[in-house]
């Protein structure tokens, strides 16, 4: 009996011990979620993959998913949200990134979003010769945050940036 209690003593420990060591993305979101209702959408790798047909991505973007070897997709959209609580949700957002150890990401700039006025940031997660994972928070008029938790080698990913980048 001593042994069966201390087993669910233990297994209960290791339950907590995860919950603590939460990414503070995901503690942010639950924070946000709770605080403003804005609701964020988590997709399993495969699950996106089965998706991409039905979502009408492009065939180029889908074979750059695909590179990526995706673990998680999380999606929060809050374009629709009073400008003073948006910036809340980016402040909130950009702590728990960078708390998470994530690196701000040399951006190009595009004409285009620059004709929509549409500001963001991006964000890698690399360490060593792998990158596990890429944000990108942007803000007004379109404001919404994409999480992407990936592995795959910092040469593919260069690969594919430049593959998707315009020529100039």
């Amino acid at each position: 009996m001593k042994k069966i209690v201390l087993l669910l003593a233990f297994t209960m420990l290791s339950f907590w011990a995860i919950a603590a060591n939460e990414g503070k993305i995901d503690a942010a979101l639950e924070r946000i979620s709770s605080e403003y209702e804005i609701e964020s959408v988590k997709m399993d790798g495969a699950f996106f993959r089965m998706m991409m047909p039905l979502m009408k991505i492009d065939r180029k973007t889908r074979k750059a998913f695909k590179a990526m070897n995706i673990k998680e997709i999380v999606i929060t959209d809050f374009q629709d949200e009073p400008p003073h609580i948006a910036t809340k949700v980016i402040a909130e957002l950009t702590e728990a990134v960078k708390s998470d150890g994530y690196l701000t990401t040399p951006q190009q700039s595009n004409q285009a979003s620059e004709d929509e006025e549409i500001k963001g940031d991006a964000y890698s997660l690399i360490e060593g010769d792998k990158v596990y994972g890429l944000v990108i928070i942007t803000y007004f008029p379109k404001a919404n945050f994409l999480c992407i938790r990936c592995d795959m080698n910092v040469s593919e990913l260069e690969q594919m940036v430049s593959a998707i980048m315009p020529n100039k």
